[in-house]
C-alpha cells in the first residue's frame, strides 16, 4: 500500500501554518514538517494523534491512500490496523 498524508491540505483549509499547527498540537516543528511534506515514512502514532486532534479530525482523515494491495495494512478510525486479506 502506498499512502501520503493530507496534513498540509487539512491545515491550509483551517488557515494554519506549519508553526501554528505544531504549537496547537504541542509538537516540535520538525515533527510536523516531516508529516506535512510527506518525508517521514512511518511517523509515530502519538504524533499523528496530536496532529489529528489539533486539526479536529481523525487519524484516518490524515491519510490519503494511493494504492492498496492484498496483505497490506490500512489504519482505521480507532487507530488500529486492518490487513487487507490476500485472495
Amino acid at each position: 500500500m502506498r499512502f501520503r498524508f493530507k496534513v498540509k491540505e487539512l491545515a491550509e483549509v483551517k488557515g494554519l501554518t506549519q508553526d501554528a499547527l505544531a504549537r496547537r498540537a504541542g509538537l516540535r516543528l520538525s515533527a510536523v514538517i516531516g508529516v506535512w511534506r510527506n518525508t517521514v515514512e512511518t511517523p509515530r502514532l502519538d504524533t499523528l494523534h496530536a496532529i489529528a486532534e489539533a486539526l479536529n479530525v481523525t487519524v484516518v482523515d490524515l491519510y490519503d491512500v494511493v494504492e492498496t494491495e492484498p496483505g497490506q495494512w490500512i489504519p482505521t478510525q480507532s487507530g488500529r490496523i486492518v490487513v487487507i486479506p490476500t485472495v
